[in-house]
């Protein structure tokens, strides 16, 4: 499975309630990324300048919002409790400042100054969470909110950080789509293919077409065909809305204006070949000829089939025979290599 990086870049915490301009927030380079197994990352850059030393409260928070009816944002937009996120994933990379991080019983971890110790001023630092998703009301976002505040100013914020959703940290009141859940995770389709063995019926060398001829080829007859039709399942919810095409990776030849494949024989020979796979569910669009020049981008059926949420489409090969100045009498192989490609 790919791993999924969405960025959201450039974000600034703005300057709210303030009677001079000297001290400042700065949220920014907010990112959201799926790393594997489950698990994901946030990260954000923070910068705190110029605080005064009767600074009376001093928070960056960090929670998991709760979607509310499709949407993310908001100064009451609820996180999950209990929090996904641990102290031990919980990575703080500071500078000029004293901090230490802590649970929060209302579902979220904060950064606050050590007990005793200096407020955040002045503090320069990356922040870096990991949460899984087995928690069904996990949505891979993040909430970060700032409190700042002394007797005679204060500066506050609530940012979100969406995949997919925010070209920079989603500030304050704004709102965005949140994409469905699994739009975002292991969006991979886990195709898997069947292993067909074609075995041919025997063939006369005399009965075969040259490759220059006009024609269509010899038809050749395959043993126990019912039995190996190639036959690709995939996870049905993961190909909603895309096409895909087959492709085969093996090289061919053009001989006599057609494009052919060879099964190698004894002593150089070569008995040439092309393929069509002709869909089982009866529709000419979804049918395959090999070799192509250009991609066929079909949409895939989403008809469940006998594993539970997987569906499966199945393809009967045609194969039509060529011979040239090579091709001598004798056992001949070959063996062709299926990718599938999701249209861009």
């Amino acid at each position: 499975m790919k791993t999924k990086i969405f960025s959201v870049l450039a974000c600034v915490l703005g300057l709210l309630g303030m009677r001079g301009a000297q001290a400042v927030v700065n949220i920014s380079n907010c990112l959201v990324t799926e790393i594997g197994n489950g698990i994901w990352e946030g990260s954000f850059n923070f910068v705190s300048e110029n605080f005064p030393t009767t600074q009376t409260l001093n928070i960056i928070y960090v929670g998991i919002p709760i979607p509310v009816n499709g949407f993310i944002g908001g100064q009451t937009m609820p996180t999950v409790t209990p929090s996904p996120l641990q102290v031990a994933d919980f990575t703080l990379a500071l500078t000029l400042g004293n901090a230490q991080v802590i649970k929060q019983s209302d579902g979220g971890i904060a950064i606050v100054p050590v007990s005793g110790g200096a407020i955040l001023r002045d503090v320069r630092g990356t922040v870096k969470v990991r949460f899984d998703m087995n928690n069904p009301l996990i949505y891979p976002a993040l909430r970060i909110d700032t409190r700042f505040t002394s007797p005679d100013q204060s500066i506050w914020g609530w940012y979100f950080a969406v995949p997919g959703r925010t070209t920079g940290c989603l500030a304050g009141s704004s709102t965005a789509v949140a994409p469905p859940k699994e739009d975002l995770i292991d969006s991979d389709p886990k195709f898997a293919m069947s292993t067909a063995q074609w075995m041919l019926n025997t063939a006369d060398v005399g009965d075969l077409p040259d490759a220059s001829a006009p024609g269509n080829g010899y038809a050749a007859t395959i043993n126990n065909l019912p039995s190996n039709n190639l036959c690709m399942n995939y996870l049905t919810d993961k190909v909603k809305d895309k096409s895909y095409a087959l492709s085969v990776s093996n090289g061919y030849s053009s001989q006599g204006g057609r494009n052919l494949f060879a099964l190698n024989g004894s002593n150089g020979s070569q008995l040439l070949y092309n393929l069509q796979l002709v869909s089982n569910d009866g529709m000419t669009g979804n049918n395959f000829n090999f070799p192509a020049t250009a991609a066929n981008y079909i949409t895939l059926s989403q008809l469940p089939s006998s594993v539970d949420k997987r569906s499966e489409m199945c393809w009967t090969p045609k194969i039509n025979l060529f011979k040239n100045a090579t091709t001598q009498a004798g056992m001949h192989t070959d063996t062709l290599n299926f990718m599938v490609t999701p249209k861009a």
